[in-house]
C-alpha cells in the first residue's frame, strides 16, 4: 500500500537457481544453492541422464535435457551458466530472452606474450 515502509520480504518462496551444464564448474551450485533463501530448483544439460544424475547428487528437483527447457522452467529465477566456453553466450542469450537473471562463468585470459 501507498506509504508503507518496504520491509523488502517478497513472499517464501526460496530463489530457485538452475545450472546449465553438469561438468566440474557447475558444481558450485552447491555452494550458490547454500545461501539463505536459495534453493538448487533445476539443471539443464545437453544429456538428459547427465542432468538427472547432477539434480539428484545436488538437491534439485527438476531435470532438464535441454537449456532451453531448462530456461523456460518457471522455478528457475536465475541461472549459472557452466556450459563450454563456445555455448556460454548463446545460453546467456537464452537465458536473457526467457527472463532470467544470469551469473556467468568467464574464464581467466593469459597475458600475450611480447
Amino acid at each position: 500500500m501507498k506509504g508503507e515502509i518496504d520491509d523488502g520480504t517478497q513472499d517464501d518462496r526460496e530463489f530457485g537457481w538452475g545450472t546449465a551444464a553438469t561438468g566440474t564448474m557447475a558444481r558450485t551450485i552447491a555452494i550458490i544453492a547454500a545461501e539463505p533463501g536459495t534453493r538448487a530448483a533445476a539443471v539443464g544439460s545437453r544429456d538428459a541422464t547427465r542432468a538427472r544424475a547432477f539434480a539428484t547428487e545436488f538437491g534439485a528437483p527438476c531435470a532438464h535435457g535441454s537449456y532451453a527447457v531448462l530456461l523456460d522452467d518457471p522455478v528457475v529465477d536465475a541461472v549459472d551458466i557452466a556450459t563450454p566456453h563456445a555455448q556460454r553466450r548463446h545460453v546467456a542469450e537464452l537465458a536473457f530472452a526467457a527472463g532470467k537473471a544470469v551469473r556467468r562463468w568467464r574464464l581467466p585470459c593469459s597475458a600475450p606474450s611480447r
